[in-house]
């Protein structure tokens, strides 16, 4: 596990930091309309919040299965040259 001082260097922590706070924001800024519509009357609709935000919770659990990682394409392994280095007479001796 890394820590932010582990991960991030000393010279480039204001970068660091306003990377890390964009989520945030974004979904402050998202939530605030919602929260607005919701609340603006004398009945507050605190039920209906619970429901949206359920809404959006199964919508990005969905959507994270979606996701996927990144694999470079273009590799210098192979199975050739496996076989090439067990059939190496090198390799044999080790195991011998």
């Amino acid at each position: 596990m890394l820590f932010f001082s582990e991960t991030f260097s000393r010279d480039k922590a204001a970068v660091s930091v306003s990377i890390l706070s964009v989520a945030p924001l974004l979904a402050e800024f998202i939530a605030a309309p919602i929260q607005y519509v919701f609340t603006m009357n004398t009945y507050k609709h605190f039920d209906y919040m619970w429901i949206v935000a359920g809404v959006i919770a199964v919508i990005t659990f969905i959507l994270s299965f979606m996701m996927k990682d990144y694999r470079p394409v273009d590799s210098d392994f192979s199975f050739d040259k496996v076989k090439v280095v067990i059939k190496h007479k090198s390799f044999i001796f080790l195991f011998v």
